[in-house]
């Protein structure tokens, strides 16, 4: 792992951000979701959330020679059954940095954050398929608990399982 920033996110930051998160989607999920969908999927798809995010959701950049590689995105939970806990919403790098451990130095900073927010329990939704993601979650202490949510992603049928980790 090189020399790296991790800083809060800004609104200029969206279009950056958007593009890690969609260049990680076509290489991640290839084969997962179907392969029209993430070959029309533009860059600029998540552009609207990045500029107007809700209030209490927070998000880091992690930059490596001052270009933004990384985005992770964290806040209050969105499950009405985990009341008080914080979530990580969306952990992504750009494809050349997987496995470098950058995306642990990302989590690793949202989990002391969502901490200094007073939270002691943390949860995350992960594609059933996304053994990478999930081994990562598990070395931070992360364990499935056996919610799942499907949804639909273009053309696909995707499983979330839910996982869950006391800060």
């Amino acid at each position: 792992m090189g020399k790296y920033t991790l800083r809060a996110s800004r609104p200029d930051d969206a279009a950056a951000l958007s593009y890690i998160h969609a260049a990680a989607w076509r290489v991640a999920y290839r084969g997962v979701i179907d392969d029209a969908y993430l070959d029309s999927l533009p860059d600029d798809h998540w552009v609207a959330f990045f500029n107007g995010k809700p209030d209490g959701v927070f998000g880091l950049v992690l930059e490596v020679d001052g270009k933004p590689v990384g985005t992770l995105h964290y806040g209050p939970s969105r499950d009405n059954d985990l009341p008080g806990y914080g979530e990580i919403y969306a952990c992504y790098l750009l494809p050349d940095y997987w496995g470098q451990n950058y995306g642990n130095a990302m989590l690793a900073r949202s989990l002391d954050e969502l901490r200094r927010l007073g939270y002691t329990q943390a949860s995350i939704w992960v594609l059933d398929v996304n053994l990478r993601a999930q081994k990562a979650y598990q070395r931070l202490g992360f364990a499935a608990d056996g919610a799942t949510q499907q949804h639909h992603v273009g053309n696909s049928v995707v499983t979330d399982t839910r996982r869950r980790v006391t800060l």
